[in-house]
């Protein structure tokens, strides 16, 4: 029997823009649904991202809704043009149903 468990990412931008330049992050998906296995301890995702702004981007903070869900950033700015990804890990609580959690993501 498996265990249905969805994360979800929802990206809370806060840009800094000027009027020559402007900063702009997008995720190729900001929702994933998975399901984890009875057996599975954590479960990883992995949001792709790209700068389709004119200046780099360095991501400040990602905060979860709860201690089940860790994730990690770039440490680096993501320059104009380029793709990194945030990864998530999720601590399966062995409960079956859905759950749903977020991420939030503070730019620079």
């Amino acid at each position: 029997m498996q265990l249905p468990t969805s994360i979800r990412q929802i990206g809370v931008l806060l840009l800094a823009t000027s009027a020559a330049a402007r900063a702009e992050v997008r995720f190729d998906r900001t929702r994933i649904d998975i399901s984890a296995r009875p057996d599975q301890e954590q479960v990883e995702v992995v949001f792709p991202l790209e700068n389709v702004g004119d200046t780099p981007v360095k991501i400040l903070s990602l905060t979860s809704g709860c201690q089940c869900l860790k994730a990690v950033a770039p440490t680096s700015e993501i320059v104009p043009g380029a793709k990194d990804t945030i990864t998530g890990v999720f601590k399966n609580p062995g409960v079956p149903g859905v759950t749903e959690k977020s991420l939030m993501v503070r730019l620079e």
